[in-house]
């Protein structure tokens, strides 16, 4: 009786491999935006959500509070303290272009989508949940 090795050795086919530089293509994915996880972290994106949650629940419009956000950003002190980390540099022109696209008619979730190399998709959804429901 063959062994369960001997069974499978006839189904499988080899294919030869080669390796590529990567150098290229990494440009690539920076000019595309998908390094921007590394360089904007977890707690920037924390932070965001939860000053543009504050300021909704302020009562002020969507748009002013994130042109109000764009504006934090670009004047991060230098200083130690409660502020936005080092890594808003790239963080702010997304949030300007997300603001961009919602003050020409896209809801949120739908700006925010066109960036998902830094928002994800669950991100999202819970935005447009919110949207939807009344509760952003």
């Amino acid at each position: 009786m063959p062994t369960v090795e001997e069974q499978i050795q006839p189904q499988i086919e080899r294919t030869a491999i080669a390796a590529r530089p990567a150098t290229a293509p990494r440009r690539i994915h920076r000019a595309q935006g998908h390094d921007l996880l590394r360089r904007v972290g977890t707690k920037d994106l924390g932070r965001l959500a939860r000053q543009l949650s504050t300021l909704l629940h302020a009562g002020m419009p969507l748009v002013p509070a994130l042109s109000a956000l764009v504006e934090q950003m670009q004047c991060v002190p230098k200083k130690r303290g409660v502020r936005w980390g080092h890594s808003t540099e790239p963080l702010a022109p997304i949030v300007e272009r997300v603001r961009d696209d919602v003050n020409a008619g896209s809801s949120l979730a739908e700006a925010l989508g066109r960036h998902p190399s830094l928002f994800s998709a669950l991100f999202v959804n819970m935005v447009a949940a919110g949207e939807a429901g009344g509760a952003l």
